[in-house]
């Protein structure tokens, strides 16, 4: 600019015309083969070879670099304050689309699983109604798988019996899941952004270099899936009560239909019919761990052994199958606690989990907290391998977003294969 003309010709003291002239002709030429790449220290070699067989005077010259050099410091001043603006907007700008994302995922999930859940059940009621009726029986002696459906299927209503409470299960799950996928979702990948921030924070702090950042994250993951899960069912178990108790107790023959239970039950005893003593706790000790260990295994499995772009059908239905036998065989004992605190009349343990323990121990040792654990196994199985089958699938035609974290993992997947 003429700014900087007259700024050099006045420091360098030029005193003829054809001095100044030759002095600003030597300027522009090193000025345009410099200045887009200053960068580079081997450059003030060559720079001052080039004004020094000009016309200057050594003082002259060395005049000329301190200013240049001054110059190029305030260049990289400047360059340093604008890239630490653009990195800090980039990383609000990042955070904010983080935060919009995850809420939109959330919503998407929650019906992803809401319609995969009304499949999966329709598919494989009969199996969970014969489990409940094993786990309500009292006594002794267990029925076995065939007895519980011999008994059921000599009622009034025949085979039909078989998907009693299936109205109910299937349209009282859909706002549970829903709620508790559309958690889970959001608080996985909100804790998994934040995971690796607080991890990046802290290895920049103590100048730790991350030399092992695929398994580290695979870790990081792990634990927002265990944490989400565990937030997410604690606080959609309390939906989950009303049905499950109205659905087990026409499941064991106490209503003939879903409108005759629940005028029944609400004329009784009013809304705590569906929140029976104990009911609540127990729901949520029982579901609390199973979604916790369902999904871990799904989670763990789906990226080491599935986590290629085109996923393979099968593959998410032996791991969801495997997720849901692990997470259902680990808690049988607690689905037997559940299914008598929420069928019985309240006075038999009075809403005490401890004492339902204990009465059942009474009348058979352990054996008696693995009654229908077979017959769960039957259903949750193939039901999870049908459920993460349908999620997965009504996730694709929903477009959900699986950049952020499923991604993440798959070089582990494939650093282990």
């Amino acid at each position: 600019s003429p700014s900087w003309v007259l700024t050099i010709i006045n420091i360098l003291s030029l005193g003829s015309v054809h001095g100044v002239g030759d002095s600003l002709h030597s300027y522009r030429g090193v000025e345009n083969a410099y200045l887009g790449d200053w960068t580079e220290p081997n450059k003030f070699t060559s720079l001052r070879s080039l004004q020094c067989s000009s016309t200057w005077s050594t003082n002259q010259c060395d005049n000329f670099l301190g200013l240049h050099n001054r110059r190029r410091s305030l260049l990289q001043i400047r360059a340093g304050a604008a890239g630490r603006a653009k990195s800090t907007s980039s990383a609000e700008s990042s955070s904010n689309r983080n935060k919009s994302s995850a809420a939109t995922e959330g919503w998407k999930n929650s019906l992803a699983s809401g319609l995969a859940s009304v499949c999966a059940k329709t598919l494989l009621q009969p199996f969970d109604t014969i489990k409940t009726v094993q786990q309500h029986s009292q006594g002794e002696t267990t029925l076995s798988l065939m007895q519980a459906m011999q008994q059921v299927i000599q009622r009034e209503g025949d085979w039909k019996d078989l998907y009693a409470g299936l109205t109910v299960s299937a349209l009282g799950s859909i706002p549970s899941i829903s709620l508790y996928y559309g958690i889970y979702s959001y608080c996985k990948r909100a804790l998994f952004s934040w995971l690796l921030e607080a991890k990046q924070q802290t290895n920049k702090s103590k100048r730790i270099r991350d030399t092992d950042g695929s398994n580290n994250n695979q870790a990081l993951k792990l634990l927002a899936v265990g944490l989400s899960a565990a937030i997410g069912n604690t606080i959609a178990s309390f939906s989950r009560v009303p049905y499950e108790v109205t659905k087990q107790k026409l499941q064991t023959g106490q209503f003939a239909n879903t409108i005759d239970a629940i005028v029944s039950m609400f004329r009784h005893r009013g809304l705590r019919a569906f929140f029976p003593p104990g009911g609540i706790a127990i729901q949520m000790l029982r579901d609390v761990p199973y979604a916790i260990v369902t999904l871990l295994v799904y989670e763990y499995l789906r990226d080491v052994w599935n986590a290629d772009q085109d996923r393979q059908v099968w593959k998410d239905m032996t791991i969801g199958a495997i997720a849901g036998g692990t997470g259902s065989f680990l808690t049988n004992g607690l689905d037997v606690l559940k299914t008598r605190l929420q069928t019985s009349p309240p006075e038999v343990y009075g809403g005490s989990i401890l004492k339902c323990a204990r009465i059942t121990f009474q009348e058979g040792g352990i054996a008696v907290f693995l009654r229908g654990s077979t017959s769960r196994l039957i259903h949750k199985m193939p039901a999870n391998a049908f459920f993460f089958y349908f999620f997965e699938l009504f996730r694709t035609l929903l477009k959900v977003d699986r950049s952020t974290l499923e991604h993440q993992p798959s070089t582990v997947a494939k650093d282990k294969r």
